[in-house]
């Protein structure tokens, strides 16, 4: 074992500096960003950099909704199918108050289809995709982004959607990060064991503190192309704008965002429950049953119900915008 005794921080851990600001007023800080630059996809995205995660219970189409609405982007479930999709569409509330020209097209602009490494996970994507070509952007979705098969995995993706953007992960340090947006994504994802319903840290003892993984790597990460996405360890507003400040590109949202009137797939749903994607609740609701080979890594909580997502997502984006002032970014 190599320890490193250098101090690792969590977005706990450190305060931001205000500074002298020309700026009088939130109402003067734009928080949209243009990226159109990635390593290979020639699109563009146009948007909050804030992306919901693709966690069953925060990466619904009703929260997709709402915050494309607002200018965020969500990653959807990777459990969501083309039937999912096309009765969410064509729904009556949908077809009444929502989907006009525009707005699906924006719709459609702020969504990346998700995936594991499962047979079913990949079926499901590529029906999504032939379904659903507006899409741009695939989120592909792993506990263990240290895999010497993750690498093949996202250059086959590659090969069959040449232009679309990829994001991939997740990892913690600069090389595998590097290696990711070599192999073909164009953002990596960072963070492991910092998720509010991840206990990976505990149960493995594997991870890295958040906000020094973001500081760490955004330098290799930039010099290789690539784009960073923390992922995990976001408590309150202020962590996101630390996140950002470490050079953060997007910030991907689970906890934040739970518990709200629009985290459910139908009516039988309850939103206030909430839970980790490696959790025996979350193996054996979707996939059956849980391998003898493995353990339970996250955990299902009961979280206060919070209304609607819109009225969060205007705290948060306050709270970043006041941030900005205090800094004169």
């Amino acid at each position: 074992m190599i320890i490193d005794y250098t101090p690792k921080l969590d977005f706990c851990d450190v305060l931001l500096v205000p500074c002298y600001s020309e700026l009088d007023s939130r109402s003067q800080v734009s928080l949209v960003r243009t990226f159109n630059n990635f390593k290979w996809s020639p699109y563009k995205i146009n948007c909050i950099p804030i992306f919901a995660a693709n966690m069953h219970k925060i990466g619904t189409l009703k929260v997709a909704k709402e915050l494309s609405k607002l200018g965020l982007m969500t990653c959807l479930s990777k459990h969501i199918s083309v039937s999912d999709m096309n009765n969410f569409l064509h729904s009556e509330e949908n077809l009444s108050s929502f989907f006009s020209a525009e707005t699906s097209g924006k719709f459609f602009d702020s969504i990346a289809f998700s995936t594991g490494s499962k047979e079913e996970d990949i079926s499901r994507l590529f029906s999504l995709m032939t379904a659903f070509p507006q899409v741009k952007i695939i989120c592909i979705d792993v506990a263990n982004g240290y895999r010497s098969s993750f690498l093949k995995f996202i250059a086959d993706f590659r090969k069959d959607f040449k232009d679309h953007i990829i994001i991939a992960g997740n990892v913690v340090t600069s090389d595998q990060a590097c290696k990711i947006i070599d192999s073909g994504a164009d953002i990596v994802k960072v963070g492991i064991g910092s998720g509010s319903v991840c206990s990976t840290r505990n149960v493995t003892g594997v991870g890295y503190p958040q906000l020094s993984a973001v500081l760490e790597m955004q330098e290799s990460v930039h010099n290789c192309g690539g784009f960073l996405m923390s992922d995990g360890g976001c408590q309150v507003p202020g962590d996101i704008a630390k996140a950002f400040a470490a050079n953060a590109d997007f910030v991907m949202l689970g906890g934040m965002l739970s518990g709200h009137n629009e985290c459910v797939h139908e009516g039988t749903d309850d939103p206030c429950s909430f839970y980790g994607m490696s959790s025996y609740h979350a193996m054996e609701t979707h996939y059956g049953s849980i391998a003898e080979y493995r353990s339970s890594e996250g955990k299902v909580v009961t979280v206060s119900a919070k209304g609607s997502i819109s009225n969060t997502i205007q705290e948060i984006l306050g709270g970043i915008r006041s941030a900005c002032t205090y800094i004169n970014c």
